[in-house]
């Protein structure tokens, strides 16, 4: 899946949550919804992925480490443009919609910037 999945929109329950991202266009001062989404994205995959006792110790040290990733104050265009590259290839099967469906629990647990 690679960084292209950060140019579909997130929608729940029908309703679009977060717009698709030109990645081909600087991404750094979309940082914040950038985050958003892959918080959004894993909490959704997380719940699910949970309720069926699915997630392995390394599937939340994963989730950790984005997350702290994405909170680095050396954050710049290569390392985020990375981060959202890596994240595509680490969970394609939750990005392959178009767009991107989520959980609506998720929405209740992640909150935007």
């Amino acid at each position: 899946m690679s960084i292209e999945w950060i140019s579909k929109p997130i929608f729940c329950q029908g309703k679009k949550v977060s717009p698709g991202l030109v990645w081909t266009s600087p991404l750094l001062p979309e940082r914040d919804e950038v985050s958003f989404k892959i918080r959004l994205v894993m909490k959704s995959w997380e719940m699910i992925a949970c309720e069926g006792r699915l997630c392995s110790y390394e599937d939340f040290d994963l989730m950790d480490n984005y997350k702290e990733s994405l909170r680095s104050e050396s954050l710049n265009e290569d390392s985020l443009c990375k981060i959202i590259d890596n994240f595509g290839n680490d969970l394609p099967g939750h990005l392959q919609g178009d767009p991107i469906e989520v959980d609506p629990r998720s929405l209740l647990w992640t909150k935007r910037s």
